[in-house]
């Protein structure tokens, strides 16, 4: 009885080392996948930052080259009271902006309504191209 029994502790020891290597196997792959996945993630963030960073740079070179080659010359002004409707806003465009350059005017949720040039303010609604920038 003590031979048979002392097989059965080492048969029993055996099945418990196997079970528990699985499951250190299975869990190291797991980790492992996990870190795999990261690690690609990361690598497509960074690639989509670099992404970003290039295009931001190619912008800046074209506003700069525009800026001196006095290309574009156009100023930006957000009227915080206004909302785009068929009323157009009342400003004293002579004297909030500079009228010897082009200024795009935006509402109060920064959609283009209009233009000033030369004192006078050109509406969206009655000029499409108002809003358009023209070298």
């Amino acid at each position: 009885m003590n031979i048979s029994s002392g097989k059965i502790v080492s048969f029993a020891s055996l099945g418990g080392l196997v079970v528990i290597a699985s499951f250190s196997a299975t869990d190291a792959a797991l980790r492992q996948r996990a870190w795999q996945k990261a690690q690609e993630q990361k690598a497509q963030l960074e690639s989509q930052a670099d992404l970003e960073q290039t295009k931001a740079e190619q912008a800046k070179a074209i506003a700069q080259a525009y800026e001196r080659n006095q290309i574009a010359n156009v100023e930006a002004l957000i009227i915080r009271d206004y909302t785009l409707s068929e009323v157009p806003p009342v400003v004293d465009w002579q004297h909030v902006t500079d009228p010897s350059r082009k200024t795009l005017i935006y509402d109060q949720y920064r959609r283009c309504i209009g233009s000033a040039f030369n004192g006078q303010f050109n509406f969206i609604q009655t000029d499409n191209q108002a809003c358009e920038v023209t070298p």
